[in-house]
C-alpha cells in the first residue's frame, strides 16, 4: 500500500531531471555555442564560453545524479519495476556522468590556458567536447524514450493479464 503514493513522486523527479538534462545540453549545443562561435574571437567570448559550458555541464551532472537516485529508489519501492531496464538505465546515466566529468575536467578547463588559446589544439578540444556533449544528449533522449515506453508496455501487460483473469 505504501508503494502507490511514492511512485508518481519518483517518476516526476526522474522526468523533471531528464527534461532539465536534455534542455540544458540542447540549449548549449544548439543555442549558445553557435552564437558564441559566430562572434569574432576575443578573450571575453572565450571566457564566457568556458564559464557557461562548465556551468551547463555541472547542471547536467546534478540532474543526472537526481535522476539516477529517483530511478533506483523508485525501483526499490515498486517490485514490478525491478529488472534489466533499471540496470541498463542506471548504467547509461553513469556513462553520461563520466562523459560530462571528462568534458569539464579534460576538455573545457584547458581551453582557458594561454598555451592552448588560438592554436589548433583549441579547435580540436572544442570539437571533441561538442561531440561528447551530443552523445550525452542522445543518452538523455534514449532514457526519456525508455521511460515513456515503460508506461505503455506496463499498461498493455496489465490489460492482458486482467483479460485473462476475467476469462
Amino acid at each position: 500500500m505504501s508503494e502507490i503514493p511514492w511512485q508518481p513522486l519518483f517518476d516526476t523527479i526522474y522526468l523533471g531531471s531528464l527534461a532539465i538534462w536534455i534542455g540544458s545540453l540542447a540549449f548549449w549545443l544548439f543555442g549558445i555555442a553557435p552564437l558564441i562561435r559566430s562572434q569574432p574571437p576575443g578573450d571575453q567570448f572565450r571566457r564566457l564560453q568556458q564559464e557557461m559550458l562548465v556551468r551547463s555541464c555541472y547542471w547536467t551532472l546534478y540532474c543526472t545524479a537526481l535522476a539516477l537516485a529517483s530511478l533506483v529508489y523508485g525501483a526499490l519501492i515498486t517490485p514490478s519495476l525491478r529488472g534489466a531496464r533499471v540496470g541498463v538505465s542506471a548504467l547509461l546515466m553513469i556513462l553520461a556522468a563520466a562523459i560530462l566529468f571528462y568534458v569539464v575536467n579534460s576538455l573545457v578547463l584547458p581551453l582557458g590556458k594561454p598555451a592552448v588559446v588560438g592554436t589548433a589544439l583549441e579547435d580540436k578540444l572544442q570539437r571533441r567536447a561538442g561531440r561528447l556533449l551530443t552523445v550525452a544528449l542522445l543518452i538523455g533522449l534514449v532514457l526519456l524514450m525508455v521511460q515513456s515506453l515503460r508506461g505503455t508496455v506496463g499498461h498493455q501487460l496489465a490489460e492482458s493479464s486482467n483479460a485473462e483473469t476475467i476469462l
